[in-house]
């Protein structure tokens, strides 16, 4: 059983949300009126709950941003990314919206050696040597191979999919190569449509230094699910 059959659940969010306040309400009894938010009412209620959120939105944003930068600076093997962790049998993996990384993993440093999933994969380099997700950078071995020549011999493996488990989908490289290279210029899209102006220019500068990894003229995919 390879690493991928026994993915049984969806990846965690790489960024948890913060939790949403509490909703104290004043004490009442059999003779009062219906519990109401303490402070200012419900408006304020969900005011806090808004301005929660988007600080949990912009810091997200603001960790793209970091990977972003740190993808157009590259790896530094010999430097801060000597001790980078290895993926070996590695294949981009979709689970909802999130795309991800998923395969053995040594030298994680707080993981050691197991199977995982990544958090956001933000780019994979020219060659397939390097991946940058949303927290670290990884080296990369050898990838994840799906046998489909009983169904399709003339296919290449890299126009797949395969369901590794439920809501658990791996894609080509090069559809995971497109969906990130298109992820600077959506990021800077949501931060202007957020309000964040202040980080707007940056995400700009970034979407036009973006390093390009192959995978981007690429405009037919084929996805086949096998059961």
């Amino acid at each position: 059983m390879t690493v991928f059959a026994k993915l049984c659940v969806s990846p965690p969010p790489a960024v948890p949300l913060s939790e949403l306040p509490n909703t104290r309400v004043h004490p009442t009894n059999s003779n009062s009126d219906p519990p109401r938010p303490v402070g200012g009412g419900r408006f304020d209620c969900l005011k806090e709950m808004s301005m929660h959120a988007a600080v949990s939105l912009r810091a997200f944003i603001e960790l793209h941003l970091t990977a972003f930068r740190a993808v157009i600076a590259g790896p530094d093997p010999e430097g801060t990314d000597m001790d980078a962790p290895r993926l070996e049998e590695w294949t981009p993996v979709l689970s909802g919206a999130q795309l991800s990384l998923a395969g053995n993993v040594e030298g994680h440093p707080a993981l050691g050696k197991t199977q995982i999933v990544t958090s956001p994969l933000i780019h994979v380099s020219e060659g397939d040597q390097w991946a940058r997700t949303l927290s670290r950078w990884y080296r990369l071995g050898a990838p994840h191979a799906t046998d489909t020549g009983n169904a399709f011999p003339e296919a290449a493996i890299a126009g797949y999919c395969e369901v590794l488990a439920p809501d658990v989908l791996s894609v080509p490289l090069r559809f995971a190569k497109r969906l990130t290279g298109k992820r600077p210029d959506r990021m800077a899209e949501q931060a202007f449509k957020l309000g964040f102006d202040d980080l707007v220019p940056a995400l700009t500068m970034v979407a036009r230094t973006w390093p390009r990894s192959g995978g981007e003229k690429d405009d037919i995919y084929q996805c086949h699910r096998q059961k």
